[in-house]
């Protein structure tokens, strides 16, 4: 199969989605482009700080979605089951359950002035759905950072040359920031200016490699790095760090994708990889973290599925991916939990079992409370009913 062919499919698909079935979304939520965000209607500076041009606030999000799990994840999906299951994953999971995940949390959090999910389902579903959801969040961002930072160490031991680029673009993010959130400089010059600094720390970086000193336990190390730094940005006024920083990587996926496709319409390879293949293994489908992390998305979903509900809303646009999402998670999990028991993995094993018993329980509560009130239209909008949590 010609991979030239399969992007302009791919891309046409995409488009599609877009247009069709993100105007559809957006009637949904009821999306108004000149409705006040949190953002401008209360402002603190900290948390609730208006970007400065949606470019900027979309390489944001962007940069936030387009990690190591959705690049490498295709590729590892591709090995398993074949190219054609793991193309059909990208472009009808991005249409009809990634896009509607992200777009309808969002939209749940502007239409509750800006609170995060498991604010709202305090809201909606009750305290202890809050508590429980808090837990779940808890649990799983502990084996997600564990990974990332051991992952992260690994390749600032291993590739020594990326580690003035890694921090150098901290570095860099912060000034963008204050040149456009503090000095008021135009987001252009400060672009450039960020642009000309992440080039030089990827030249310096490729000729003055840094290792550290500390032998084998250099990735403990860096480990510790990079478990301070995330607690400083997470601390950290969004606009002065991770949003700049985001904002600027951006331009490196862009090349990056600017470079795959101009090699594509130059090369047109034919794809290698058989269409479809049996899977077999005994690691499971999706790894623990991996699991959890799309645990999340699918609790997430529930969540915006009962507000939908309760603003008389049509739901199967959520109810369905939140249903899928939990069913392949859960079943994930389970085929995990097993593995890890029978290897004597007993703290993996109990990791799983947490997130599984928790993730159950809140779906559960999350029935029970919609067959309580049985409340649909008229019932309080998201921001009515934070409010009522407030008072």
């Amino acid at each position: 199969m010609n991979s030239l062919a399969l992007a302009g499919a791919c891309g046409g698909a995409l488009y599609l989605g877009y247009v069709l079935y993100g105007r559809l979304m957006a009637r949904l939520w009821d999306f108004q482009p000149d409705r006040p965000t949190p953002a401008t209607q209360t402002p603190d500076g900290v948390d609730y700080v208006a970007a400065k041009h949606w470019t900027v606030l979309f390489g944001h999000h962007f940069a936030s979605i387009a990690g190591v799990g959705p690049i490498v994840g295709p590729v590892l999906a591709c090995a398993v089951w074949g190219w054609v299951p793991a193309l059909l994953w990208i472009v009808l999971g991005s249409i009809f359950i990634g896009a509607v995940h992200d777009f309808s949390s969002l939209m749940a959090s502007l239409r509750a002035r800006g609170r995060s999910i498991a604010e709202i389902a305090d809201a909606h579903l009750g305290h202890r759905v809050k508590l429980i959801f808090g837990a779940f969040l808890w649990l799983a961002l502990l084996l997600v950072v564990a990974v990332f930072a051991h992952f992260g160490a690994q390749a600032l031991d291993g590739m020594p040359q990326v580690v003035i680029p890694t921090f150098g673009v901290i570095a860099t993010a912060v000034l963008v920031g204050m040149m456009m959130y503090r000095w008021g400089m135009p987001q252009t010059p400060a672009t450039l200016i960020g642009l000309a600094m992440l080039t030089g720390f990827l030249v310096l970086g490729y000729y003055v490699p840094i290792k550290l000193p500390f032998g084998e336990q250099n990735e403990v190390a860096w480990t510790v790095v990079l478990l301070v730094y995330a607690y400083c940005a997470s601390i950290t006024p969004v606009n002065l760090l991770l949003q700049p920083r985001d904002y600027l990587s951006t331009f490196v996926l862009y090349a990056g994708m600017l470079a795959g496709y101009v090699g594509l319409l130059l090369t047109r390879p034919t794809v290698q990889a058989p269409p479809v293949q049996s899977y077999s293994g005994s690691q499971g489908p999706l790894p623990t973290f991996g699991s959890a992390n799309q645990l999340i998305g699918a609790l997430a979903l529930v969540v915006v599925t009962v507000v939908l509900w309760r603003m008389g809303k049509p739901v199967i646009y959520t109810l369905v991916p939140a249903v899928f999402m939990l069913a392949t998670t859960i079943a994930a999990l389970i085929y995990q939990g097993r593995e890890f028991v029978s290897s004597g993995k007993m703290l993996l094993a109990a990791i799983s079992a947490a997130l599984l018993v928790l993730a159950l329980v809140m779906v559960v509560d999350s029935i029970r409370a919609v067959a309580r009130t049985g409340a649909r239209a008229g019932a309080a909008r998201p921001a009515e009913a934070a409010g009522a949590r407030e008072g």
